[in-house]
């Protein structure tokens, strides 16, 4: 009985307060993953539709897309690839603008993002 008693964790106090814990834990950790898969799936959406404006031609529109969401989807790792892409994007529409150091320094934005996740090996640096 002794050997028993040595051997349980927690009394039933302790071992109440602790699943509380772990309970409110997973409550609150769970709603702000989902919440950030949420933010994943619809900055993916934006830069789909971003694109599509893009092949048809509507450029202004896409540009604006490109302008609203880049910062954010470079803040998700996930999205480090179209995070690059977007850079190129605008890259592109500084440069029918003429714009062209402007246009210079988003290429150069878009490498340094590169080489810090994919490595000077990587096939797009």
């Amino acid at each position: 009985m002794k050997q028993a008693q040595n051997n349980i964790f927690c009394s039933a106090s302790e071992c109440r307060k602790l699943s509380l814990l772990f309970s409110f834990i997973i409550l609150f950790t769970y709603p702000f993953d989902f919440l950030n898969a949420q933010t994943t799936d619809q900055l993916n959406d934006q830069f789909e539709e971003a694109v599509r404006l893009y092949e048809f031609g509507d450029n202004e529109s896409s540009r604006v897309l490109f302008n609203n969401f880049t910062d954010d989807i470079c803040n998700h790792r996930q999205l480090i690839d179209k995070c690059i892409e977007s850079q190129l994007y605008l890259s592109t529409f500084q440069r029918t603008d003429r714009n062209f150091e402007k246009a210079e320094s988003l290429i150069d934005e878009a490498s340094e993002i590169a080489l810090n996740e994919w490595g000077k090996d990587h096939r797009v640096r």
